[in-house]
């Protein structure tokens, strides 16, 4: 996976083509704690994930649950390009 880095921040394209910030010491993200949702709470993404797609076939929504709370991550493209990305919000 190509990794890019500018500003001090590392991202790649996850499997589903989400770019993902890649964990390192100094980001909003570590190994220890993973994704955070947009009230800096760990969301548990390596739990199974359900995907929605635009019309384009463009990744729309990435859902993820661990049985009592939900978390959403809505993405806008705008030409084929990734124009927008809502960050974990807890349902």
């Amino acid at each position: 996976m190509a990794q890019l880095t500018a500003g001090g921040v590392s991202v790649a394209r996850d499997s589903a083509g989400v770019l993902r910030e890649v964990p390192t010491a100094s980001s909003g993200t570590s190994a220890t704690t993973g994704d955070l949702d947009t009230q800096g709470n760990p969301v548990p993404t390596h739990l199974a994930h359900t995907y929605t797609y635009d019309t384009s076939g463009n990744l729309a929504t990435d859902r993820v649950t661990d049985g009592s709370s939900v978390w959403v991550r809505t993405l806008q493209w705008g030409n084929g390009v990734q124009t927008g990305d809502s960050g974990w919000v807890k349902q």
